[in-house]
């Protein structure tokens, strides 16, 4: 388990920045949780990267991350102050506002980068593509999103 109180404050900030919802009461929103603290890990933030993501249905999943924002849903935590650069929420912010089949196409792309440790963009999409066909019209523009980003 992680700081409750980190989780929360980095949730609030979220929320607070992109005006969607981060807690654990729908699908939609802990999708974005899981896939939003993925890539604030891969992006650098400290306090992310204690979260380990193996590849799940939906990408990059963490069980101890679900098993903190159920647990915050529970609890009564005071939300730390937490400070997430500009440069990293932008990127959150870009991709929810696209959309959380954005979301999930950009993190799995990275996810499978990451993992194969390669950036050969037709061997990562073809990856993504047979385990993820419902998301291909998504891959090129995420593709393209994270190398100007930086996270590939």
């Amino acid at each position: 388990m992680g700081d409750l109180s980190v989780l929360a404050g980095v949730l609030a900030e979220l929320s607070r920045a992109t005006a969607e919802r981060f807690d654990a009461k729908s699908f939609p929103s802990r999708l974005r949780i899981q896939k939003s603290v993925y890539l604030l890990g891969a992006l650098g933030m400290r306090e992310m990267k204690s979260y380990g993501f193996s590849y799940y249905v939906r990408g990059p999943y963490s069980p101890v991350l679900a098993k903190d924002y159920y647990a915050l849903e529970n609890a009564s935590v005071t939300p730390a102050k937490i400070h997430i650069s500009s440069s990293h929420m932008n990127v959150i912010k870009e991709c929810v506002e696209r959309g959380d089949a954005f979301l999930e196409a950009a993190s799995t792309l990275h996810s499978i980068a990451a993992i194969r440790c390669t950036t050969e963009k037709d061997t990562v999409i073809e990856a993504a593509r047979s385990l993820k066909p419902q998301l291909s019209h998504k891959y090129d523009d995420a593709w393209q999103f994270l190398r100007l980003t930086g996270l590939l």
